[in-house]
């Protein structure tokens, strides 16, 4: 029997990891849809301001690279990235003993196991799977949402790159031949403190690129510019009473559907992935036992029935194939149902459908009468077990508050 924690978040495909371990009703590719027509272009691992910066300032370098050695075999623009991006993390957290984006792990280890005091040889990587789990997969798809990065995310859009200043121009010779070096399968020992190190800290912190990076990431969306709405956000930290707030004001009557819509998603989305908690709990008990246990933690059958009738009623509801199959999938699971031993009985067979899809087993399932358990689970904090009480997913608005942090330190929304 294995322990499973679930963290139930985005199922976005810039994110790693199955979301076989985090999504066990299927609600993920609902409520991002619903999500990206609020935040289109952030996901929930894009949270720094400085992988966006980092990102822009690498694709800038290698087209300058590329325009330098246009009569040699070019290194390719993944390899170029991960090695430069390595540089910048030795560098940055060299000096301040922080690194606030993927493989600080890495780097701990490499710098305390090194074996001559200011330099590393490499290559190095500070993620096993560094392509995929570090700021490449992590936040380029953002930044092409958000047309930082042209359509094939292969370079920069035309406006970023005249814009960008990567401010490393008495070293990227040395960048480039060090890259290189690399490339010929032999190491190169990277001094942090070295006039290259200094200045690729320099660069990593450097504001000098947020203007054009707030353009991007947020003064170029109306809604996300919005006054009003960032002021709601520096009074309000309940999500159901922001999006609540929002519908009802006039300035935003444009996306009043949107809040709406939003809020009926939570209403099913989020209850269905609470009462995983609550009929977990009745795990090794009988299905006439667990309905006890809901009834206790508050679910309302005629009320989350209402909630899905709702969200159907929308006039755009997940026309993304994946999120509409999956909606469907609820509607004709629960629509029918009149007792709540029949909603127990047909939702461990919507998680049983969900998880056997993936290629997995379920997590819960019914033998006999009894409900049984093939995990440990560790069991979240029940927040919403019938609609209209507390609220699960975050519809990106976590990053983005994140992401409107970091603008704000440098003066921005002020």
């Amino acid at each position: 029997m294995s322990i499973v924690s679930f963290t139930f978040t985005d199922k976005d495909e810039d994110l790693t990891g199955s979301g076989s371990l985090t999504d066990p009703m299927g609600t993920q590719s609902v409520w991002q849809w619903y999500g990206r027509r609020l935040i289109a272009h952030l996901t929930e691992q894009t949270t720094v301001l400085e992988g966006f910066n980092m990102l822009c300032i690498i694709f800038k370098l290698y087209e300058e690279y590329c325009e330098e050695n246009n009569t040699q075999e070019l290194i390719p623009l993944t390899e170029f990235y991960l090695l430069l991006e390595q540089m910048f993390a030795l560098a940055v957290y060299n000096h301040n003993g922080q690194w606030l984006l993927p493989g600080i792990r890495g780097l701990k280890y490499q710098i305390n196991n090194r074996s001559k005091r200011n330099t590393i040889e490499l290559p190095t990587r500070i993620l096993g799977n560094q392509l995929s789990a570090g700021t490449w997969g992590l936040y380029r798809g953002a930044a092409i949402r958000a047309r930082l990065l042209d359509a094939d995310g292969v370079r920069l859009s035309e406006d970023t790159a005249q814009n960008i200043n990567h401010g490393l121009c008495n070293n990227k010779r040395n960048i480039f031949k060090a890259i290189q070096t690399i490339r010929n399968n032999k190491k190169w020992s990277f001094n942090f403190v070295s006039n290259l190190g200094m200045e690729l800290k320099k660069s990593f912190l450097s504001k000098n690129n947020y203007a054009t990076l707030f353009n991007f990431l947020i003064k170029n969306d109306p809604f996300l510019i919005n006054a009003h709405y960032h002021k709601l956000l520096d009074k309000q930290d309940d999500y159901r009473t922001i999006f609540k707030r929002l519908s009802s004001l006039k300035q935003f009557a444009q996306w009043k559907d949107v809040f709406e819509s939003i809020i009926a998603c939570e209403d099913v989305t989020g209850t269905l992935d609470a009462l995983f908690s609550v009929i977990y709990s009745g795990k090794d008990k009988t299905i006439k036992q667990t309905e006890k246990i809901l009834k206790e933690a508050g679910f309302d059958l005629l009320k989350f029935k209402s909630a899905v009738k709702k969200l159907s009623a929308f006039p755009v509801t997940c026309t993304d194939g994946e999120a509409r199959k999956r909606f469907q999938k609820y509607q004709k699971a629960f629509l029918s149902i009149k007792t709540l031993s029949e909603f127990i009985t047909v939702y461990l067979e919507v998680h049983d459908f969900v998880i056997v899809s993936r290629g997995g087993n379920p997590w819960l399932y019914v033998e006999g009468d009894r409900i049984k358990a093939n995990v440990e689970y560790v069991q979240k904090d029940c927040l919403t077990a019938s609609p209209g009480k507390g609220w699960y997913h975050d519809y990106y608005l976590r990053p983005f508050r994140s992401i409107r942090r970091a603008f704000r330190k440098v003066s921005y929304f002020r």
